[in-house]
């Protein structure tokens, strides 16, 4: 047995919504958790023994057996509200059965709600909202010599934290990441981390109410995980570009893009508009990128500025069409991300949907979904006269509500997501709904220009 266990918790299996959610999100995201690959690594520098383990469901004789006399600290990250309600199950079903072993949440759930969750539960002793490499193995080691040193951004049970005076981010010590440790690591997409974080803040994205600071994984870590990716899954394999915004830095990412050039990988990468892509892009498809995803979010300058997309949401939609242009002429048809803004309404919706429709022929497809207020974005929601928030003993349960446009149901946003992610972005989409009400008056004026 394992001195460290470290756990994917499973999605949806008891945090399923109440209420109707468009399909893509019920199913979730295959993937290999990044923050417990990057524990283990962490621990097995320090030759401290650990195993990862992905837990399907949450039943006792899934868990239970890969603890032993031995195990000190069970490390749980919870990526999302939808995987809350197990993480702290899981927490139950171990402190019940063994309540020395010390177990510690992470994950970007817990970056919202932070220390809210010692209120949810009984089981979790410590949390962790920053990045791995600076707290869990200082962690390990209070907790192995019974100590109480201060470490940045973990909380302890009990111990109000109080950030010390001037204190400041640690920089990061990037790792090489061993694919294999994860369960069934062939059935998942390996993945090289381009960067961390994000310089931008971004009204609706979780990024904008942390601290963390944006890091460039350095050059020589970044070519060390490229060529593991090589060795556990051979030379020609397809594999993520890991970033939550990827090629901020353009020398940076030139760099990187001309080291893939020598390599057989294909490679997904997601984009922002706002970034210097113009210096990098025509390297794309020689680097091996054969997937992009984009953050498009809305095709309305109102909205983008509202969201605090852009600061020039004019140039921006005129930078994603010739973006757009540059990445087919690289024989790369990109996918677009919508979000329906709580501040949506007919005439922003028709704006988002002519821009989709002229730009079409350039577009693989668009993945669409609606806002939530999650718990650190609560703050953010200041627009009292477009609140509509679906709020329940659900949503309190996990930290999320749905934000939807004012005097629309779940109902009529799900329909009006399922009919764009078919390829249908004509308005009359939007008539059978709430929206209908203003589309008149937005005809009217649009007639009287």
């Amino acid at each position: 047995m394992s001195k460290v266990l470290l756990i994917s918790p499973p999605y949806m299996k008891l945090s399923y919504p109440t209420y109707k959610i468009p399909i893509a999100l019920t199913k979730g995201c295959k993937y290999m958790n990044p923050g417990l690959l990057i524990c283990s690594s962490i621990f097995d520098d320090a030759n401290i023994e650990n195993k990862i383990i992905k837990v399907n469901d949450i039943r006792e004789e899934e868990i239970l057996p890969w603890l032993g006399p031995d195990t000190v600290l069970v490390g749980i990250s919870c990526t999302c509200s939808w995987e809350y309600l197990e993480s702290i199950k899981i927490a139950e079903i171990i402190k019940k059965y063994n309540s020395n072993i010390k177990i510690v949440m992470s994950g970007w759930q817990v970056k919202s709600i932070k220390e809210k969750l010692f209120k949810d539960t009984e089981y979790v002793d410590y949390i962790i909202w920053g990045d791995a490499e600076y707290t869990i193995l200082k962690l390990y080691n209070n907790i192995i010599e019974s100590k109480d040193e201060h470490i940045y951004s973990v909380a302890k049970r009990g111990v109000p934290y109080i950030e010390e005076k001037c204190e400041k981010q640690p920089l990061l010590n990037f790792s090489l990441i061993d694919f294999s440790k994860f369960p069934d690591y062939h059935e998942y997409l390996p993945y090289v981390e381009e960067s961390r974080n994000c310089p931008y803040s971004c009204e609706f994205c979780l990024n904008s109410c942390v601290n963390d600071r944006y890091h460039n994984v350095p050059f020589d870590i970044f070519v060390q995980n490229v060529e593991m990716v090589e060795r556990v899954y051979g030379k020609n394999a397809q594999s993520n570009l890991l970033a939550a915004n990827f090629g901020v830095n353009y020398k940076e990412t030139k760099k990187k893009l001309d080291y893939l050039k020598t390599k057989n990988i294909k490679w997904n990468i997601e984009l922002h508009v706002d970034n210097p892509w113009e210096y990098y892009i025509e390297d794309l498809k020689e680097a091996g990128i054969c997937k992009a995803s984009i953050g498009f979010e809305s095709g309305s300058p109102r909205i983008l500025k509202l969201m605090n997309k852009t600061k020039d949401p004019d140039r921006y939609l005129k930078r994603l069409e010739q973006m757009l242009i540059k990445l087919n002429e690289q024989g790369i048809k990109p996918s677009l991300n919508l979000l329906i803004d709580y501040r949506d309404d007919y005439e922003s919706l028709c704006e988002t949907l002519n821009f989709i429709d002229h730009n079409k022929q350039y577009i693989h497809k668009v993945k669409a979904n609606f806002m939530f207020a999650f718990d650190g974005l609560l703050s953010k929601i200041n627009d009292s006269d477009y609140i509509n928030m679906i709020v329940d003993d659900y949503g309190r349960k996990i930290h999320a509500y749905p934000l939807l446009p004012s005097n629309t149901n779940l109902e009529e946003i799900s329909y009006i997501i399922d009919e764009i992610e078919k390829g249908n972005y004509d308005h009359s989409i939007l008539l059978s709904t709430s929206f209908a009400s203003n589309s008149d008056a937005y005809k009217l004026t649009k007639d009287s220009h």
